[in-house]
């Protein structure tokens, strides 16, 4: 007789599954002792009624390994999946949808988070569009056309031209961009690029230039200048551009010049003035920002600008800044890296039809 308060070692025992082990014994102990179920149970602390599944299992099946479990049925199958897919990518607007609003429009009853899950496991992540100027159409056939004259140029051709170039930093900071749904490949992809048009928003105006390894001092255009080719030429051309171009035709040998920057109307005042002075310029495309390696200086410029300081105070200060900036993050190593980047910079431009690339 069972006292009371006393539990049978058999029953009731531990939930969890089976070593191949024990379940070696279970069909030992069985065939070969002749034991009860619960003799086994007790001797190995499990159920009985799991040690008899074990060896009826073995028998019908002759295997010591568990069924696979079915688990809980998928809520998106492959072919819902792919109308998932084909919905959110198919313009812009559908990939800066939310979580909420996909359900909502795909009438899903499930929660946002599944819909999420299920598009990171595609390989879909929510990201921020990257800015990229807009090449109009009837410039992507001279882009090309300009990369495929120059993809042979060897690296020490590229390093002795001059890159010039002037970008606008503002004190208010870097403004909003909406999130959308992509691929870690689809970053250029033309629904998720912010197209960037000049705005003639007020700013503080800065001019650079490097060749090779080797960078100018940055310029500060007044705010209130009209930058016409005159202007440009007084500001830029005599204080900085000219000796810049002396120095690294002493460095380099010789040296020609992209400057891409002459103000419409006035175009003869600075063509004539580099005339002038011998200069050798490089012919240069419309709208080239990704083919100018000078350009990502200025995005590391900014990111630097961002992370130490962020907001500037006033001009005084946002010119104290870049110029630090411009001095700690423009190394030779960096200038080094961007020189070597031009040939795929042209190939890019090339693979993509002229239209606008990752630099």
């Amino acid at each position: 007789m069972k006292q009371k308060g006393v539990r049978d070692p058999a029953v009731g025992v531990r939930h969890r599954e089976t070593t191949r082990d024990e379940r070696l014994r279970v069909i030992s102990l069985r065939e070969n002792a002749r034991w009860a179920w619960r003799q086994i149970g007790r001797e190995l602390r499990i159920n009985p009624r799991t040690a008899s599944r074990i060896y009826h299992r073995y028998n019908q099946y002759s295997t010591l390994s568990n069924r696979k479990r079915t688990g809980r049925p998928p809520t998106f199958d492959d072919e819902e999946k792919a109308r998932l897919v084909a919905f959110i990518t198919r313009d812009s607007r559908t990939r800066r949808l939310s979580w909420e609003a996909i359900c909502i429009e795909m009438d899903y009853a499930c929660d946002p988070k599944t819909v999420r899950n299920v598009m990171i496991s595609l390989g879909y992540h929510k990201r921020v569009p990257r800015a990229k100027f807009n090449v109009k159409s009837d410039n992507k056939p001279k882009r090309v056309a300009w990369c495929q004259a120059r993809l042979h140029w060897t690296r020490e051709e590229w390093k002795r031209v001059i890159w010039t170039d002037e970008s606008s930093f503002s004190m208010a900071g870097v403004g909003h961009r909406p999130w959308g749904i992509q691929k870690a490949d689809e970053v250029y992809h033309s629904d998720r690029v912010i197209l960037k048009f000049h705005s003639g928003r007020k700013s503080k105006m800065v001019w650079g230039a490097f060749c090779g390894t080797t960078k100018s001092d940055l310029i500060f255009v007044p705010g209130r200048a009209k930058l016409d080719s005159a202007t440009y030429v007084r500001m830029v051309f005599e204080p900085a551009l000219v000796p810049f171009w002396h120095q690294c035709c002493e460095e380099y040998r010789w040296a020609i010049v992209q400057d891409s920057r002459a103000a419409p109307g006035h175009k003869g005042y600075a063509k004539a003035y580099r005339e002038l002075n011998g200069m050798e310029t490089l012919e240069w495309p419309a709208e080239p920002p990704d083919l100018k390696p000078i350009e990502a200086c200025w995005g590391d410029v900014e990111t630097e600008l961002g992370e130490i300081w962020g907001r500037a105070e006033d001009v005084e200060a946002l010119q104290l800044y870049l110029a630090v900036c411009w001095a700690r993050v423009i190394t030779e190593e960096r200038l080094d890296a961007l020189v070597e980047s031009t040939r795929a910079r042209l190939q890019a431009v090339i693979d993509a039809g002229g239209a606008a690339t990752k630099y």
